[in-house]
């Protein structure tokens, strides 16, 4: 059955495609940007599998490239049953032609898979889904064929439409998200936990209503995670993707980098992944859940490529007809002179973050997250978007031209959402760069740390590395590359930007394992560590991120004292090794055990504690309310002083004075093998220091407030952290 077409005028101050219910005329609207289509047939079903469209809808082409149809439906049958559909699409290279038929006949229009002058690749045998489809009726990692997806010389006339995912429409009730009870600033957060969403339930046995590994038992889990004394969340990335193994290997991809959709949630993480129309309202139920908690919810978010090409992305059975590849293949891709996808990144396709298009598909995905209650997003690999070539060039980066990420802020502005400065507390959303491409340039220019706008905070390898430096290579770590740190490298970062500081995350071996076996990185040699030395350095390198100026990033695997046995990019890793044990750490009331990870535990759930009572460590400016001092206790504050110079010791210290409160917080730590006596900064009259922790007495509990003692000296063991505070 075809049915005529009724437009509506779309407003000025956002893109609106994808599909809408008008209530004024009671019809279902669909709008997709094909600036290359010829013709686009759109289909809806009634199943989401293995059934023929109920009807088909010749879509009209209008400005701007955009096509458009609509259908008479019904409100209330919407809000009760969803609608299914998906595009036919053609181009030059093979137009509509009265004898084509999906799957049997290319028709008198068919020129050639691939034109050899535009390289329009477009197939009208795969039925592809709306990108600004809210939900897929299910992940093509389903279908029964995989092959189907494929447009090579084997695959391209195979109809995908019965084993397809379908776009799915219904009309559903949002839910009442209010902000976390304490509004605060990226950097007051005590940690920013990134884990994956699986991981963070699939063994826990007990206590969860909702079947483990899905956003509902994320959402139940998360009173727990507040007494583990998380603040914000960061969920690896959660749109539908591609789990397409890599290199016919046998595991599939796991952790989600290969996005199909910057809408969609997976339903590999629903509670009922064959229920339609739900996800959306499962997953916001889980964002209520975690601000009722009073802890923010960061999502990684993948927008420098997508999964419809893979890694071998120039190879014509890797490319995938699912979305953007057969419904507008140059407005969301990059694609060289030879006719190849552009691949900077070692993922698959480059997206197209240049065109109108591929910023505007970027910026209404943030802008739709942020109105479900997401606080935060984390830019995976975030130098690709200051890509500023045009056409078929290769990449240049020009953090200062007119690229995304300078116009990502204007953009969701213009949308309605604020974005906050990383120490501001403002109400708006919190943007988090990891500031590198993964292709190598002659320049480094995929390199981009210190580049990015003031409003973003960014990932700091400088502090990652710096870690490992004090950790495993201690001669090397001077006094003025410890006071760079703690004052969160401002000549990097400068004006309002943070650096996230961080030392492993999920492409890196776990605290635990580097801690036990720690892999030079560029000797390749190796040294064990023995058990006690293991837990003394994981706390000290807690204590590290938790101190120092700028917003700190653990693993919450890190946090329970997580083995990877060994591995280190653990992408394919669908079993324990990414799963997280808590029970080597806590009991099921969340208190820590007496055990190698309980001590790591409750360590670090004490120290957050600790920052979260003390702003003065994460609000202040570079340099201010700081001194610094010497093993005696001298003031070493001014540059021309000798101590700066001497890198013997192995010693540092500051101490951070709280102008609100009057707090001052001694911090002193070392590097060497030997220990060294130290004497504290005179005190303040009538007050003295009190220690608050120490990382190398496994048996010594953090005490917030300090110790009754008062210490004027001061034994330091080797490669440990002390922390006191004056009263």
């Amino acid at each position: 059955m075809r049915v005529c077409c009724i437009f509506r005028k779309k407003g000025d101050d956002m893109t609106e495609f994808g599909a809408h219910f008008n209530e004024t005329t009671n019809e279902l609207e669909f709008d997709l940007l094909a600036p290359d289509a010829t013709d686009i047939t759109l289909c809806i079903f009634d199943e989401y599998k293995g059934a023929e469209p109920v009807k088909t809808i010749d879509m009209q082409k209008t400005e701007n490239g955009v096509w458009r149809a609509s259908v008479g439906a019904n409100k209330e049958e919407l809000a009760q049953k969803p609608v299914f559909y998906g595009f036919r699409v053609f181009g030059p290279n093979w137009e509509k032609a009265e004898d084509f038929a999906p799957g049997v006949n290319a028709g008198a229009g068919f020129r050639a898979k691939l034109d050899a002058t535009t390289f329009l690749r477009f197939n009208p045998n795969k039925l592809a889904v709306d990108p600004y489809a809210l939900e897929w009726s299910h992940n093509p990692d389903a279908a029964l064929e995989q092959t189907v997806f494929s447009g090579d010389e084997l695959n391209y006339m195979k109809d995908s439409a019965p084993e397809a995912p379908k776009s799915v429409f219904k009309i559903w009730e949002k839910i009442e998200i209010s902000k976390v009870k304490t509004p605060r600033a990226l950097s007051d957060e005590a940690y920013i936990a990134e884990v994956h969403l699986k991981d963070l339930t699939w063994l826990v046995s007990e206590g969860l209503k909702s079947k483990r590994g899905t956003y509902s038992a994320a959402g139940e889990f998360a009173e727990r995670l507040k007494k583990m004394g998380v603040t914000m969340v960061e969920f690896l990335p959660l749109n539908e993707f591609n789990t397409e193994p890599v290199c016919d290997s046998d595991l599939k991809n796991y952790w989600g980098y290969m996005p199909l959709s910057f809408f969609a949630l997976t339903k590999i993480y629903a509670t009922e992944p064959e229920a339609q129309g739900e996800v959306l309202s499962e997953f916001q139920s889980m964002i209520k859940a975690f601000h009722e908690q009073d802890i923010k919810v960061c999502m990684d978010v993948v927008y420098n490529h997508d999964g419809e090409a893979g890694h071998m992305c120039n190879v014509d059975a890797y490319v995938k007809y699912f979305s953007h590849t057969p419904i507008a293949d140059s407005s969301y891709h990059r694609i060289k002179k030879d006719g190849h996808y552009r691949d900077n990144t070692g993922c698959g396709c480059d997206f197209n973050v240049v065109s109108e298009a591929g910023q505007n598909i970027v910026a209404d995905a943030i802008a739709f997250f942020a109105r479900q209650g997401v606080d935060a997003f984390r830019f995976d690999l975030a130098a690709a978007l200051m890509d500023v070539s045009e056409g078929n060039e290769l990449i240049k980066y020009d953090p200062n031209g007119d690229n995304l990420i300078t116009k990502l802020i204007a953009l969701l502005d213009k949308r309605g959402v604020k974005v906050d400065a990383p120490g501001e507390n403002g109400g708006g959303i919190n943007l988090i760069a990891e500031p590198w491409n993964a292709s190598w340039q002659e320049d480094n220019s995929q390199y981009q740390a210190g580049n990015f706008p003031d409003s973003w905070a960014e990932w700091s390898d400088i502090s990652r590395e710096f870690l490992k430096k004090d950790a495993f290579e201690a001669c090397c770590a001077t006094a003025s590359e410890f006071r760079e740190y703690f004052e969160g490298y401002p000549k990097i970062y400068k004006g309002e930007k943070l650096p996230v500081n961080y030392l492993c995350s999920h492409d890196e071996y776990s605290m635990f394992d580097m801690n036990t076996r720690y892999h030079f990185p560029h000797s390749g040699a190796t040294v064990d560590l023995p058990p006690d030395e293991r837990e003394s350095n994981i706390k000290k390198q807690i204590a590290l991120l938790l101190l120092s100026r700028g917003v700190p990033m653990l693993q919450l695997g890190d946090v329970i004292g997580h083995s990877k046995k060994g591995f280190v990019n653990t992408f394919n890793q669908d079993n324990d090794i990414n799963y997280l044990n808590y029970s080597g750490a806590m009991n099921s009331l969340c208190e820590p055990i007496d055990t190698e990870k309980g001590r790591i535990y409750a360590f670090a759930r004490a120290v957050a504690e600790f920052r979260r009572r003390h702003p003065a460590i994460s609000k202040r400016k570079p340099y201010e309310n700081v001194s610094y001092y010497d093993e005696a206790g001298n003031d070493v504050s001014s540059e021309e002083h000798p101590f700066w110079h001497d890198c013997g010791k192995g010693f540092f210290a500051l101490c951070i004075k709280c102008e609100t409160t009057g707090v001052s917080i001694y911090i002193a730590t070392l590097n060497t093998s030997e220990p060294l006596h130290i004497a504290l900064p005179e005190n303040s009259q009538g007050k003295g220091w009190h220690m608050v922790l120490n990382s190398k007495d496994k048996r010594f509990e953090v005490q917030a407030q300090g110790t009754d003692d008062v210490v004027k000296e001061f034994t330091l063991v080797q490669k440990s952290i002390c922390v006191f505070v004056e009263k």
